[in-house]
């Protein structure tokens, strides 16, 4: 009989820190393994301020971060709306 203590264990854990969300889904552009996030990603992912400001240099992991911290939202708050800062251009 299998045992899923494990995967329960680590559902759990991405459900409870947004870390170990980021560390099961974000991965490298380059090697396209697992990526680990930097400190300052850890830091604006378990933050709870309701705005959030990043200012770092190109390529440096802003829309990982403010994406898997959507997505944690939405996979542990229920029937709540989140709105993003994204504004699609309009077509006329």
């Amino acid at each position: 009989m299998p045992s899923y203590a494990s995967e329960e264990f680590a559902l759990l854990r991405t459900l409870i820190d947004p870390v170990a969300l980021f560390e099961s889904v974000v991965r490298d552009d380059v090697t396209h393994e697992l990526a680990s996030p930097h400190p300052w990603q850890k830091e604006a992912l378990r933050s709870t301020s309701k705005r959030q400001m990043y200012l770092t240099s190109r390529q440096a992991g802003k829309s990982s971060a403010a994406a898997t911290k959507a997505l944690h939202k939405a996979l542990t708050h229920d029937q709540k709306a989140y709105k993003t800062g994204y504004s699609p251009a309009r077509e006329d």
